[in-house]
């Protein structure tokens, strides 16, 4: 699975979610956006947020500050 692929299956994972727009400037782009999205396993999800809990909270609190 690309990042890409795992980023937009993430996304489309929760039942809150019907549609994710991205960015495309060229058709290969628009066909591996949507190459290889599948549903992701609770198990999956869980362990994604606790990864970026774990590491993405500083990036996150930089961000902020910044404005």
């Amino acid at each position: 699975m690309t990042p890409t692929a795992l980023a937009l299956s993430f996304c489309l994972s929760f039942p809150e979610v019907s549609t994710v727009i991205t960015g495309i400037k060229t058709p290969k782009q628009a066909f591996e956006n949507t190459a290889g999205i599948t549903p992701l396993p609770q198990a999956d999800r869980d362990e994604l947020e606790r990864l970026f809990t774990a590491s993405g909270s500083d990036l996150i609190s930089r961000m902020e500050n910044r404005g």
